[in-house]
């Protein structure tokens, strides 16, 4: 569905002023990260369409199942959609027969959101791996568009602790989005 001109621009702005400021160092990590999820949370039933839209253009989760099924054959291998947001890459991956996904957000209106496509075996409400089981482990551990794009967002300390949460010989596969321009 398209999304309305107003919206878009309106979520564009919305967000740029926030990492403008977070770039800038006027906002805390704390203060960056409230404002963000609440720009998340006001826009949660339209992301996929902005997402989509001129106004993004983003297409990170599909280059992203691509390559994880190029290389990984085996359809039953457990894979974690980590900052899933509103299922974009599980959706990604579940067209290309993957069924074995779980996946983590920090924002709960997101989530919701994922929720509703029915792809999911688990949705985990965690910031990083925080609020993952310790014992759910992965074969695969996969973002899209989540990590390092703003000291908020998960970083390299994240990857460590998200080891915990991979097989022995599994595979953490990050995809990063182009930094924000504003």
């Amino acid at each position: 569905m398209p999304v309305d001109q107003a919206v878009g621009e309106q979520w564009h702005s919305d967000f740029q002023k926030v990492m403008h400021k977070a770039r800038s160092g006027v906002l805390s990590v704390g203060d960056e990260f409230t404002d963000q999820q609440a720009i998340y949370s006001k826009y949660a039933e339209q992301y996929d369409d902005i997402i989509h839209s001129e106004f993004e253009e983003y297409v990170g989760f599909h280059l992203l199942a691509n390559h994880i099924t190029e290389l990984f054959g085996d359809k039953t291998m457990r894979i974690l959609d980590l900052g899933c947001g509103t299922g974009l890459l599980g959706e990604s991956l579940h067209s290309r027969h993957w069924r074995n996904l779980d996946g983590s957000d920090c924002n709960r209106e997101l989530l919701k959101v994922a929720e509703r496509r029915k792809i999911y075996e688990n949705l985990y409400t965690s910031k990083g791996v925080d609020g993952l089981p310790a014992e759910r482990v992965y074969d695969i551990a996969c973002s899209s568009g989540t990590f390092f794009l703003s000291p908020s967002h998960p970083g390299t300390e994240t990857i460590v602790d998200l080891c915990r949460h991979v097989t022995r010989g599994g595979s953490i596969m990050i995809l990063t989005k182009k930094e924000y321009q504003g």
